[in-house]
């Protein structure tokens, strides 16, 4: 009797390790062990992470503004030639001119992500 009581706990005991590693296959096959990938379900997905844009550099000297106080002509500099800008018009593909100042001009953007922001570029800059 007890040597059935054994083998009943022996066998049990053999169901039970077999089942361990039936148990938890997940633990043992996607560990996250050094070099491993974390399992799925654990990973962050890809569109979860914000992309940070930002609105792009201003590449323009501001020069000053001739032209009658009211309908000022802003005079700027892109790569060593000369653009004249009145207030807003856009400047490139992704700039608007917003206010021409006496000693800066202030841009604004034409991308609707960064309609909110905008860009100073003091004279001589």
């Amino acid at each position: 009797s007890s040597a059935h009581a054994e083998g009943g706990s022996g066998q049990g005991r053999s169901e039970e390790a077999a089942g361990e590693s039936r148990q938890d296959p997940r633990g043992k096959a996607q560990g996250c062990g050094i070099g491993q990938e974390p399992p799925a379900e654990y990973a962050a997905p890809a569109a979860a992470q914000p992309s940070a844009a930002r609105p792009p550099a201003a590449k323009y000297k501001f020069m000053g503004y001739m032209g009658n106080p009211n309908r000022k002509l802003a005079v700027l500099l892109d790569d060593g030639e000369v653009v004249l800008k009145r207030e807003g018009e856009t400047l490139g593909d992704d700039f608007v001119v917003r206010e021409i100042r006496f000693d800066s001009v202030e841009l604004g953007y034409t991308d609707e992500r960064f309609k909110d922001e905008k860009t100073l570029i003091p004279m001589g800059n």
